[in-house]
């Protein structure tokens, strides 16, 4: 679907997250002509129609591979086993049957139905509303002008050292102008503090050296002499990206061209409000690249795999189990020690034919990954080693020795104590501030590294008091 096939893969599964399943008997209307069109609906099962009569101009159903993946993933939300779903080629009429949708322009305001649409048969459908879309990413238009806009910032070279979630923030920061034509958008000599992007129009800038060398094949060459000391910039180019970093006296000036302008601007106030002064930010992010490149041209046998930064590589025969701490469905928690070293670590173990049979063999994969690209952090417990045999998949982890953060949610009755509802004592709201700001902070960081996991109290452990 064009519509959807511009947001991104996390943005798609919050939606998936938000989808509600609708049944609608045969003959019954699923929406009327004239009506405001406020929900997408895509047909899980059954078949759904144009009344009778009714016109169908412009009601051309079509394959959309991305909405299926979307149906799919809802079916799997809600059966934990994802299903098979045959992918045909859609019939030019106007029925909708499995897997096809229609009612698109409800993501969009002002849109109304078109036709009338009622169930030919017994339906069940996945349905998005519009309201519930913005809740959760905003009106449509401005979520896509945030991805343009995300997409030129990282083409900034001093913004490259950013992650997309704070160029994300960034984007918030942009206000429009507009710049007359002919009109002269910077002078040359005075102080720039502000990052401008072309949105339309096209302006000329000229300075020492500003075209750079002549990369044209010699048959434009010849066609036309190269000058550079002046540049055409249109929609998409920028000019002031070092007025992000410090304050610029430019040596260059810039002038609007034929027609109006309409740019949008990132001022270093603004930018500075968010992150702090950026050329710290980009020193700091420089050394940490550099000794990771120099970990990277070690020798082989001096890598740690998998290690996370000051700790020993862990051997597997080194390790004794202790306690065991957590059993679920598809993996165990043990304490361990590492027996040269004396150090406590706990380590959980994946059976290979739970995650077969539940059809779950991409969790392990997913937990290593998250954890490899989360790194270090004080409020994450730090991934040491990976092992694996032919019925086990293990991870050896930090361990966090002081219990789940469920129990200090609901604690135990004891005898004497202040219980709570429930037969449970009070959390005092201190403790409770300071296990949300560790929470929060830890969930910051990992958006901040693109990465998403599902938070609750029960993976959520405490350090000892």
């Amino acid at each position: 679907m064009p519509l959807l096939s511009k947001l991104r893969r996390g943005e798609l599964m919050m939606l998936v997250e938000a989808v509600t399943l609708r049944s609608y008997s045969a003959g019954q209307r699923v929406c009327k002509q004239g009506d405001p069109q406020k929900t997408f609906f895509i047909v899980e099962s059954g078949k759904v129609g144009a009344r009778a009569g009714a016109g169908t101009a412009g009601s051309q159903p079509y394959s959309a591979l991305a909405v299926l993946r979307v149906g799919c993933a809802a079916r799997w939300l809600r059966s934990r086993s994802v299903p098979v779903v045959q992918v045909r080629t859609v019939p030019s009429g106007p029925e909708f049957e499995d897997g096809m949708h229609f009612g698109e322009m409800a993501l969009l305001q002002g849109h109304r139905v078109e036709k009338d649409m009622n169930a030919v048969t017994h339906s069940t459908l996945l349905c998005l509303d519009n309201a519930v879309f913005e809740s959760i990413l905003g009106p449509y238009m401005k979520l896509i002008e945030a991805h343009y806009n995300t997409a030129i910032l990282a083409q900034v070279p001093s913004l490259s050292k950013l992650t997309p979630v704070e160029l994300r923030r960034l984007c918030d920061c942009l206000q429009p102008e507009r710049y007359q034509p002919k009109a002269l958008l910077h002078r040359k000599g005075e102080a720039l503090n502000k990052l401008v992007i072309l949105v339309s129009g096209s302006c000329t800038i000229e300075g020492p050296g500003v075209a750079g060398k002549d990369t044209r094949d010699p048959y434009a060459a010849m066609e036309e002499p190269w000058d550079p000391d002046r540049k055409l910039l249109q929609a998409g180019d920028f000019f002031g990206q070092m007025a992000l970093l410090s304050e610029e006296v430019s040596e260059y000036s810039v002038t609007a061209g034929p027609e109006s302008v309409d740019a949008v601007v990132l001022h270093r106030k603004d930018a500075t409000a968010l992150f702090g002064p950026l050329h710290r930010l980009i020193i700091q992010r420089e050394e940490v690249r550099g000794a990771r490149k120099d970990e990277d041209d070690a020798p082989t046998e001096a890598k740690q795999h998998w290690t996370v930064r000051d700790q020993p590589d862990v051997l597997f025969e080194d390790l004794r189990a202790v306690a065991l701490l957590r059993s679920g469905t598809f993996s165990d928690v043990r304490m361990v020690v590492h027996k040269p070293l004396g150090t406590v670590f706990a380590l959980k173990s994946y059976s290979r034919a739970q995650m077969k049979k539940f059809s779950a063999e991409q969790l392990p994969m997913r937990d290593k990954t998250s954890l490899t690209v989360v790194g270090s952090h004080p409020f994450i417990a730090g991934l040491v080693n990976t092992y694996k045999n032919a019925k086990k998949l293990y991870m050896l982890q930090e361990l966090v020795p002081g219990g789940e953060l469920y129990h200090r949610i609901h604690p135990p009755n004891l005898i004497g104590s202040a219980a709570g509802p429930g037969g449970s004592t009070k959390l005092p709201e201190d403790h409770a501030q300071f296990y949300a700001a560790s929470v929060c902070i830890a969930l910051g960081y990992m958006h901040s590294r693109e990465v998403q996991q599902p938070v609750a109290p029960l993976p959520c452990r405490c350090t000892p008091p």
